[in-house]
């Protein structure tokens, strides 16, 4: 009996994540068609195929329970920016991987603190949270369940769909501490990833160790 229970669930969870992958699949299509899905997308999380710009309006576990799920990785990532004649930017960056408990697929968090900033006005509008993104189906959004007082306005994707950034124009200030933002993904490993970076337009003016998925999707195993 407990072997029959074993197989049972195990192939209801795997027809949920094919479920799951199959609604993502499907939205990622009426995106690149240029439809307009009327769903609770606005209360869940903006699609981003690469090469495009959305904007984040922010949304809760309450709104997406898929969002519940278990930390893997959890890391504070400390950065400084030295200006020179005393001029500064220090603070965190927050890394963090959980594997969603629905389908097993994993989102990866971001969220950073300003212990100083003695530069000469604000420092800072683009937060650049990998380049490992590449051939990842990929959905973005800010939690605005939990604590900071900033939060991106816009999240971008490169055209070949490797780096994904956050604006948030126009720039950091003293005492900022973000809310969680996070890229929701396919993907069901990750592994140590390419350089972050805290940017000012283009300029990448300091740069942090990031996390990032491994190979080019997620597969549905048997």
């Amino acid at each position: 009996m407990a072997v029959h229970n074993f197989i049972a669930e195990k192939q209801r969870g795997r027809e949920r994540r094919i479920s799951c992958l199959a609604k993502r699949s499907l939205k990622s299509l009426c995106f690149s068609l240029g439809l307009l899905i009327f769903s609770p997308v606005w209360a869940q999380a903006m699609l981003l195929p690469p090469g495009q710009t959305v904007t984040v309006h922010g949304t809760s576990l309450a709104q997406h329970s898929e969002l519940a799920g278990t930390i893997l990785q959890d890391r504070n990532e400390p950065f400084v920016i030295d200006f020179g004649s005393g001029h500064r930017v220090a603070g965190t960056v927050q890394v963090r991987v959980m594997r969603e408990e629905i389908d097993g697929t994993l989102d990866f968090y971001y969220h950073f603190t300003v212990t100083e900033n003695t530069a000469l006005g604000q420092c800072c509008n683009r937060l650049v949270v990998g380049t490992g993104f590449t051939g990842v189906l990929t959905e973005v959004e800010v939690r605005t369940d939990s604590l900071g007082n900033t939060s991106p306005l816009q999240a971008s994707r490169s055209a070949d769909g490797s780096e994904i950034s956050f604006d948030f124009s126009p720039g950091l200030l003293p005492a900022d501490e973000s809310l969680f933002f996070f890229v929701r993904t396919d993907a069901i490993s990750f592994k140590e990833g390419d350089k972050g970076s805290l940017a000012q337009g283009e300029l990448s003016v300091t740069q942090f160790p990031v996390l990032q998925p491994e190979g080019e999707a997620a597969s549905v195993q048997p």
